[in-house]
């Protein structure tokens, strides 16, 4: 969490966080030399800030009369140029029109002036003040004449001015990093590596434009991030409303400020954040990073060497039972020596099962039978489990010495009969290992974005006039929750004509790579990761067909499990997946010859529209995007689809949210933390957003109270 943030509290793993966040300010500070003058991309200059009646005009900031008098004991001091924060005692002063407009600090052409200072500034003592911290100022009373024991010689208000600076410094570096060229660095990706085939197919106006993975000019937010941006304005108006305020605008004035600078701030904040999630992503240490990690002798990794667990779990209940509200079951005898024979007969099933992995087997199965609504759609899955979190028949078995990968058991508790399986161990000392090399790559990802945009901050020009006293919205209020949050809310088009000679079995991609190049569309939409056509080609080689060189259909029933996430069923009539669209899910299309295809061709179908009986497909060959109508308009008709065919592999639901976590599976209406678990559980989802969202805030925190801010590079 960052050093003011109320972010609920995560799963602690004992990393060290005091640690880790003097680590992000040291080395911030040692970054900063050096820094290269680029420009930033040109904004819109926001509206003036409505006039705020009672006070009086003045041009320059003055020097509050009576420093002795208001603080006995500290005397501000007004020293440095007007680069640094020092440079005068106090920043008091009354509004003006003038003295709004004034810039106060540059970052390329960013531009910072007095009227959005003030918003920053009330952010940063407003998240101080709600997160309790010690020590705290007294807010009454002017911040000019206290001294901050954080900093030596620093008054309370030069150390949140300087924080206001630097938070909105940081984030524009970031946000000069999202408008540059956003380019794809797989080597296997090659558009137009036998003619210029995007530019004779893929005219600009088609819809495919939306969704494909290509080059972009810069960063663009996905949809549901894009939602979340349109929706900050609203969202400020409800905050502003719940702190006692008529509207965002009545809020705004208040301070001397503009509706318009409050709703830049909160979007700079937001896209800053979105941008930096992106970017996250490539940065996961993998097992062989962490390892070297460990070895580093500059590794301080705290914590505990406690062991975690995760399961998969499926849970049967006694066909005809009764069951309370707390999950309990009553049955006869011969109703529980049923349910034990069912329980054993599915673990021989999935033991002596062949087409997936051990575990994929397991996973598979659970989706389909488990009575356990809170982990059903995640094929069973439990993460990070420690001991005593369980309830006890479920929690004894999972943590008895000896217990090792891929045991599993049939055991009965009160909920029913429960066939369990050891997923993997965690331990703590590694899982901490893996947060810190996380934190520090990001932290050098930062940098390097800092080291494009230099700070120029001019602080002879502020001038604050706004009440500290007021409790206001913070912009971490604002803030993105990442609660399913989704990398991919929409399937993602992959060209097999992109990867033309990529090797798949005794063939190319570019020619006879439709099937695996939809399975990489279906799999990236799935899991919210990269699965690009060569990577599925390489990991399920043994679905290629060698007879007919081509995908092997049966990939799209036996490999989701490996990946996590599930096949539901085979259907060769267009209602059942007219049906499972309109509820979200995904639907595989096997052509023969007809409207798409000579030979024989998969579709990924991704909506159904009832009004006009279309369907959206996503497909992998670039030519038909010159050759057909339906692309133009992103809807083809049921003609279209029957034409070559009527196969259809439907996927089960997107596993999103996770009913069982207390974070993300609130919206449901069946949930069962209480029946399985003693405390609240956490998805891996979850953990890993809110692993993301500590270290934004952190590094963001550590680098807005940086002293080196202070100093105009040269």
């Amino acid at each position: 969490m960052g050093k003011y943030s109320r972010e609920e509290p995560k799963r602690q793993r004992g990393a060290g966080k005091a640690a880790a966040l003097l680590a992000v300010v040291l080395v911030l500070g040692l970054a900063l030399a050096g820094m290269l003058l680029l420009k930033l991309p040109e904004r819109s200059p926001a509206p003036q800030a409505a006039s705020l009646p009672s006070a009086p005009e003045a041009s320059e900031p003055s020097e509050a009369p009576g420093a002795a008098e208001a603080a006995p004991g500290f005397v501000p001091v007004a020293s440095g140029g007007k680069e640094q924060v020092r440079h005068r005692a106090s920043y008091t002063a009354p509004f003006s029109q003038e003295a709004g407009a004034r810039k106060v600090a540059t970052a390329g052409t960013a531009v910072l002036t007095n009227e959005a200072l003030q918003i920053l500034y009330l952010s940063q003592v407003n998240a101080y003040r709600a997160a309790g911290a010690e020590p705290m100022p007294d807010f009454s009373r002017p911040l000019e004449y206290q001294q901050c024991p954080l900093d030596t010689g620093y008054s309370w208000q030069q150390y949140f001015l300087r924080g206001a600076v630097g938070s909105w410094y940081a984030q524009q570096a970031v946000l000069y990093a999202a408008a540059q060229p956003q380019k794809i660095t797989e080597k296997a990706f090659l558009p137009d590596q036998t003619d210029n085939l995007h530019e004779k197919y893929i005219d600009p106006a088609l819809p495919v434009n939306n969704f494909l993975y290509q080059d972009t000019p810069c960063y663009q937010p996905n949809s549901l991030h894009q939602a979340y941006l349109d929706g900050l304005e609203a969202q400020l108006g409800a905050l502003a409303q719940a702190a006692g305020y008529q509207s965002l605008a009545d809020m705004a004035q208040r301070i001397g400020a503009s509706a318009a600078d409050w709703a830049q701030a909160a979007r700079d904040y937001n896209t800053a954040y979105m941008y930096f999630t992106q970017v996250s992503y490539a940065l996961e240490p993998n097992d062989g990073a962490v390892s070297a990690y460990l070895r580093r002798p500059d590794a301080d990794i705290q914590g505990s060497t406690a062991e975690t667990v995760d399961i998969r779990h499926i849970l049967l209940i006694p066909q005809g039972a009764s069951v309370a509200e707390d999950g309990t079951v009553t049955a006869t005898p011969e109703q529980w020596e049923a349910t034990r024979q069912e329980a054993e007969a599915l673990q021989s099933q999935w033991k002596n099962a062949s087409h997936r992995s051990t575990e994929a087997e397991f996973a598979q199965l659970a989706s389909e039978v488990s009575q356990d609504q809170g982990s059903r759609l995640d094929g069973g899955y439990y993460f990070d489990i420690h001991q005593g979190q369980l309830i006890a028949p479920l929690d004894q078995w999972c943590f008895a010495n000896g217990r090792k990968r891929y045991d599993s058991a049939v055991l009965q508790t009160e909920l029913g009969y429960h066939l369990v399986l050891i997923s993997d161990f965690r331990e703590s000392s590694l899982e901490n290992a893996k947060d810190a090399l996380s934190r520090s790559l990001q932290q050098e990802q930062w940098l390097q974005w800092l080291n494009q945009v230099p700070l120029e901050a001019d602080y002879s020009a502020v001038a604050l006039w706004a009440d500290t006293a007021l409790t206001l919205p913070t912009l971490e209020d604002t803030l993105y929750p990442d609660i399913g949050h989704q990398r991919f809310p929409e399937v993602m088009v992959y060209l097999q004509q992109d990867y033309f000679y990529y090797p798949f079995g005794d063939r190319e991609i570019g020619k006879n790579g439709c099937g695996i190049t939809a399975f990489a569309m279906l799999a990236t939409y799935m899991t919210d990761t990269l699965e690009t056509p060569p990577m599925m080609a390489d990991r399920f080689l043994e679905f290629f067909d060698y007879p007919t060189h081509a995908t092997n259909g049966d990939i799209f029933v036996y490999a989701p499990a490996e990946l996590g996430f599930y096949y539901q069923e085979s259907v060769s009539g267009l209602e059942p997946v007219i049906a499972a669209l309109q509820q979200g899910q995904v639907v595989i299309s096997r052509q023969q010859k007809g409207h798409f295809t000579s030979s024989g061709h998969f579709l990924v179908l991704t909506g159904y529209n009832a009004e006009d009986d279309t369907f959206q497909v996503r497909d992998s060959n670039i030519y038909n995007y010159g050759s057909k109508a339906g692309h133009r308009t992103d809807s083809f008709t049921r003609a279209n689809i029957l034409s070559g065919g009527g196969h259809f592999y439907i996927m089960q639901p997107k596993p999103v949210r996770v009913p069982a976590c207390a974070r993300c599976g609130t919206d449901f209406t069946v949930r069962q933390p209480a029946l399985l678990f003693r405390e609240d559980y956490t998805c891996q989802r979850c953990a890993v957003a809110l692993d993301r969202r500590e270290h934004f805030l952190e590094i963001l925190s550590a680098f807005s109270n940086n002293t080196s801010i202070e100093v105009t590079p040269q």
